[in-house]
């Protein structure tokens, strides 16, 4: 199964459409949202898309409009969510101290961060570490 991992829009809607798009017509129907939207008017673009969202909080997150006026397709979490798909376990979080910690338990077959707006990929012995870098186009 296709997954589709975004953190920090930080409020590029144009952006975000376009993954969300891109998302849409390759067949991935499940997205990780690893925080930093910031308003819930950005969040409310994932409403137009047959896509399951799954959303962590970020730090700059408006947390409360958010959860209040989130699409129906969206599930929030407010520090970290957990998933299973296909029989693999996955983390997901803002913060990569949090996401270190997930990945040290040795529970989890992927972990997903974000905050740092750098994109990077590792292997931490059976379970991969990824940051998939900052949608806004920052860096």
């Amino acid at each position: 199964m296709k997954i589709g991992i975004i953190s920090d829009v930080h409020d590029h809607q144009t952006n975000l459409k376009k993954v969300l798009e891109y998302f849409e017509k390759n067949g991935i129907k499940i997205v990780l949202f690893c925080g930093d939207v910031c308003a819930a008017s950005t969040l409310q673009l994932v409403k137009d898309f047959d896509l399951k969202i799954h959303l962590v909080f970020g730090n700059v997150d408006d947390k409360l409009n958010l959860w209040l006026k989130k699409p129906e397709n969206v599930q929030v979490y407010p520090f970290f969510g957990e998933i299973e798909l296909d029989n693999r376990k996955i983390f997901f979080t803002h913060f990569p101290e949090i996401a270190e910690l997930a990945v040290s338990s040795k529970k989890y077959h992927a972990v997903f961060y974000g905050h740092t707006h750098e994109a990077k990929i590792e292997k931490v012995e059976n379970c991969w570490k990824v940051n998939p870098g900052d949608l806004m186009g920052l860096k």
